[in-house]
């Protein structure tokens, strides 16, 4: 029989004497000490025999036993005391896990946490845990993790280091005699028995040798058990499932007697503890829990039909909108007309709302919006057309107030002003919607998504509203919020990118197209795309590549090289990469290696001007 300690631990308060008049002498108040309050579990736990305590600890496996030892400081004197090893043992044997070779010597709590534990036993336990093997030993499931101290493996090789130079001490003295023995001539001459003194460190190698081949046939006993062990676990949670399964389907067969249906892939259903706890249904546990089921039924269909409803209403919805497509082609193209004839530039071209953003103006709302709507009504759409074409004004005005404002907000960091003059016509007009640095980026539902073909649309407003219109994205159901926004911007990243070039190239703000085509070539060196880096870009299809990374990924501050200026933006300090660059051998448009001005040159000379342009 195991041994079995005879003591039993209990937890006493801390008794402090108080003195109180109004108490007799002697009296002592008891207070507890402040700290964390005990758990309901922890105080009977505490405070009962350790008999019963070592009943309980029968049935515990040695990862259960691990974790109790850690729970407070009474249990783990207790568990990893000596007295506590035959439970540890019997625990360790209910598992079939095997006995360690006397090489690698361990205490069962040692090796119950090398086998459940999940810390390091050298660095992150206390020195209860610590093993006498001077490595951190780790066995998982996949088979044994052998991680060295760097303090163990230091003294061993200072180690060898000591007996190697002991070796040579003593193979120095071996080689002579004592001076008595030979003669005067004998003694110059080395002695040669033609056998060398024994190593003291091949003996020390083959020494850890024998530990490391004991210790790696305890690995494979240990990743041998933890294997049958999982497989063990699988087979019950298998089982389990299987007994769950059965009862589902049996509760399920039950309540299609009783008229219920349409609702075994319902969440909820899937979700319920009653219906897929892993036991046995019997007619006793039917009955008691035909009540709860029966309820969950009936919330599951109430889902269901507000679900159905709901749904109709949007199949509905859609139709509806889609009744009003033909008087929207009718008016797009009325108003195009009428744009062509027209000298005015306070509209701005194809500034026709999308579909989309027609159907949520005010006007046309109440064609498809209310449930008891009927879509389109040829009197009704009459009736109210002066007040569609007036919110449709309205939206154009609010489309080109919205891009200006876009563009002074990159370029200046201007803050929109909301007074009706504020953006008058004939400052902001065609050319400084046409100039480079008033283009804007299409943000479009498909436009700037990575799994598109296409690069995404970059240039001035009225090309990107005729981009929008030639090639819609949007499906019938899907409605962006508001209507007095266009869909584009202009990423910081762009602005600041454009502003280099900008600086670099000796221009202002109000630099044309054809300027900028002039500047030559550009490289992007921190592309995300290795393709990309590689290329010779102009200015536009550099942004192009820079708003089309944007869209994918959180890019850092591009580092782009002009064939022309060097590096853009390029601050103190920068000259060794500037000339690294250099180095680097590239190839001009004309195929040929870029030529370098001399050392006392500041800047990168093109070899030709022609080949830039």
């Amino acid at each position: 029989m195991s041994e079995r300690p005879r003591r039993a631990v209990t937890l006493k308060p801390v008794a402090q004497s108080t003195t109180d008049g109004g108490k007799g002498a002697g009296e002592k108040k008891v207070t507890q000490k402040k700290g964390k309050k005990k758990g309901k579990l922890a105080a009977p736990l505490l405070t009962m025999p350790f008999d019963v305590l070592y009943e309980i600890g029968q049935h515990l496996t040695p990862g259960d036993l691990l974790h109790l030892s850690l729970t407070c400081k009474v249990l783990r004197v207790v568990l990893l005391g000596t007295s506590a090893k035959s439970l540890w043992t019997s625990a360790r044997k209910r598992l079939n896990f095997p006995d360690l070779s006397q090489l690698a010597p361990m205490t069962e709590q040692q090796y119950a946490n090398l086998a459940w534990g999940k810390g390091c036993q050298i660095a992150d336990l206390p020195p209860d845990f610590h093993s006498s093997t001077p490595s951190c030993l780790v066995v998982t499931t996949s088979g044994w993790q052998r991680k060295v101290d760097r303090d163990t493996a230091n003294d061993i090789a200072f180690r060898l280091i000591e007996l190697h130079d002991e070796d040579d001490t003593e193979r120095d003295l071996s080689c002579y005699k004592p001076s008595g023995t030979r003669s005067r001539r004998a003694q110059d001459r080395p002695a040669n028995d033609g056998e060398s003194p024994p190593s003291r460190v091949d003996d020390f190698v083959a020494e850890r040798q024998e530990w490391i081949e004991a210790i790696n046939q305890d690995a494979k006993s240990i990743s041998a058990a933890y294997y049958a062990q999982d497989t063990e676990r699988k087979q019950e949670s298998r089982a389990r499932a299987a007994i769950g399964r059965e009862r589902r389907d049996d509760i399920e067969a039950k309540v299609q007697s009783l008229g219920y249906a349409g609702f075994f892939y319902h969440p909820l259903w899937w979700g319920s503890k009653i219906v897929n706890k892993k036991e046995p249904l019997s007619d006793t546990v039917w009955q008691e829990i035909k009540p709860a089921v029966l309820e969950l039924l009936d919330t599951i269909q109430a889902k269901n039909h507000a679900e159905a409803a709901e749904y109709s209403e949007r199949l509905r919805m859609r139709e509806r909108k889609r009744s009003l497509q033909d008087a929207y082609q009718d008016l797009l193209k009325s108003t195009s007309q009428r744009d062509a004839a027209s000298t005015s530039s306070a509209r701005i071209p194809h500034s026709f709302p999308l579909f989309p953003n027609f159907l949520n103006l005010p006007t046309v709302m109440k064609f498809w919006e209310p449930k008891d709507s009927q879509g389109y009504d040829e009197d009704k759409w009459d009736a109210r057309l002066p007040e569609i074409k007036a919110d449709i004004d309205e939206y154009r005005v609010a489309l080109r107030w919205s891009a200006i404002a876009t563009i002074l907000s990159s370029t200046t960091d201007a803050e929109p002003d909301y007074a009706d003059d504020a953006y008058p016509s004939d400052i902001y007009d065609d050319d400084f919607l046409n100039r480079p640095t008033s283009y804007l980026f299409c943000t479009l539902r498909n436009c700037d998504r990575w799994w598109t073909p296409r690069d995404v649309f970059y240039g001035p407003l009225p090309e990107l509203l005729k981009h929008q219109h030639s090639d819609e994205h949007f499906s019938i159901g899907i409605i962006e919020d508001g209507v007095d926004g266009g869909h584009f911007d202009i990423p910081d990243l762009l602005a600041r990118t454009l502003g280099s070039i900008l600086v670099a190239a000796g221009l202002d703000d109000n630099a044309s197209k054809e300027e900028l085509d002039a500047t030559g070539k550009y490289v992007w060196k921190n592309a995300p795309l290795k393709s990309v880096k590689k290329k010779k870009l102009g200015w536009k299809e550099l942004m192009i590549e820079v708003a089309t990374a944007t869209t994918r990924k959180k890019l850092e501050e591009p580092v782009i090289r002009s064939m022309r200026f060097g590096m853009l933006g390029k601050k103190e300090g920068d000259d060794v990469e500037e000339v690294e660059e250099k180095d680097d051998g590239e190839e001009n448009d004309s195929g040929e290696e870029d030529a370098s001005s001399g050392e006392e040159d500041e800047e990168e000379v093109p070899a030709s001007d022609e080949d830039d342009q």
